[in-house]
């Protein structure tokens, strides 16, 4: 210091001086650290990484050792701009961990709503997912289209295809739709059909935007289409009366209805 005041430097020097001083000390706790780990004294170690601010270090050996709480107590302590790849590092393990609560915490301390849903939806905590899907609608995506996914995983077809159409993506939910009654009629089992091809004439009559007189070329093609599926389910419910007239050991309706539904 006394140097830099000889050559102009002044208060500029001293400065220096001081920070170099507070480097060589966080130097010899970082070396003292590494010696604790060395010879196995690992909270020891831990405690003097934190001091040298040697976060990284730190954080490896609570994770190693399975220490969440005082990793916890350390992610509490980071300031949110200046050590936030720190904070994610430590939401990282905590996820990795199963460590949910924790895992949250650190996400609400960065304030990252997208990995915050993108946490709920990994969890399948669906309820927490929309409730914040609901105040951040941009992100409507990243929740209906992996739960319209869980919903598959579970034979849940109809509410999945709802849940895709929800999400952005109805021409995934209406291929759903189609497969359903496509089996359905395999299977026969025509009522279930009929209601198949109600739903896509359904979904089809919700894409027209325009009133009939003034119909772009994508609004007749969504009427057409309704008119397609429409027809189709009327024809599956009517000749499920017949097969089940036919198949039934017992008569359940009479003459003029199998006459009507034949018609």
């Amino acid at each position: 210091a006394e140097e830099a005041a000889r050559s102009g430097q002044g208060v500029k020097g001293a400065g220096g001086a001081a920070a170099g001083g507070a480097a060589a000390v966080a130097e010899l706790i970082g070396r003292q650290a590494e010696w604790s780990e060395e010879t196995a004294n690992y909270e020891a170690a831990v405690e003097m990484y934190i001091k040298a601010k040697k976060y990284d270090r730190a954080m490896a050996l609570l994770v190693r050792h399975g220490w969440w709480d005082r990793l916890q107590q350390l992610m509490r302590s980071l300031d949110k701009t200046a050590d936030a790849k720190h904070i994610t590092a430590a939401v990282s393990a905590f996820r990795r961990a199963g460590k949910y609560d924790a895992a949250k915490e650190g996400l609400l301390k960065l304030e990252d709503i997208p990995g915050l849903l993108q946490l709920n939806v990994e969890e399948e905590r669906w309820d927490d997912a929309f409730l914040l899907q609901t105040a951040h609608s941009q992100l409507k995506e990243q929740v209906y289209i992996p739960y319209a996914k869980w919903l598959l995983s579970r034979d849940r077809f109809a509410e999945a295809c709802a849940a895709y159409c929800e999400g952005g993506r109805p021409e995934q939910g209406l291929a759903i739709l189609q497969q359903l009654a496509d089996n359905a009629v395999t299977q026969r089992r025509y009522a279930d059909a009929a209601h198949g091809h109600f739903q896509l004439a359904t979904e089809a009559l919700k894409a027209i935007q325009n009133h009939p007189a003034s119909m772009t070329a994508a609004d007749r093609q969504a009427f057409d289409m309704f008119s397609r599926h429409y027809g189709v389910a009327e024809m599956y419910y009517a000749y499920s009366i017949i097969q089940a007239a036919a198949h039934q050991r017992f008569k359940t309706v009479d003459d003029s209805t199998l006459f009507n539904a034949a018609r």
